[in-house]
């Protein structure tokens, strides 16, 4: 495996950390799609101050045949934890694996980076998802106040 891309070859399914503004924009697109056409989230709630490059953020894309089908990011919260943001596959991919290949990249290029804890503040309806790959709860169900969703806060150790 390549440090910053993982390729499967049966489905030609390819996870790279985005390094190109164009790239970039393609995570805002995506994210555009899932949050404000299909959950009514304002953009400007959406799109912050991590959308861009800098030392703290580290944004990843899914390629399905050159195509960009689903996004995520993260955000340096210590030197040893993160923060899981942002997770979005586009509505027509979902249920194929796309998101769960997401996450084990995502975590596997943070355990490289010597992050020993990611957590993720999970819309409720997705716990399952992630409790299947390791996450625990952490905290009871609240409705998050910018956006008026049910969420819950996840983490994981990952050693």
């Amino acid at each position: 495996m390549k440090d910053k891309e993982l390729y499967d070859d049966l489905m030609k399914v390819v996870v790279k950390e985005v390094t190109t503004q164009e790239e970039l924009e393609l995570c805002k697109e995506i994210r555009k799609s899932v949050f404000t056409e299909e959950q009514g989230i304002p953009v400007k709630i959406d799109i912050d101050k991590y959308d861009d490059f800098n030392k703290d953020t580290m944004h990843f894309l899914v390629y399905l045949n050159n195509e960009a089908v689903g996004t995520g990011r993260y955000i340096k919260l210590s030197n040893e934890r993160i923060q899981l943001q942002r997770l979005a596959i586009k509505k027509e991919f979902r249920g194929k694996g796309y998101a769960r290949k997401l996450i084990i990249f995502i975590e596997e290029y943070a355990k490289k980076n010597n992050i020993n804890c990611i957590e993720l503040h999970a819309q409720y309806h997705a716990r399952d998802f992630y409790s299947k790959l390791g996450y625990s709860c952490v905290s009871e169900k609240y409705i998050e106040k910018e956006t008026g969703i049910e969420h819950i806060n996840m983490e994981k150790i990952i050693i």
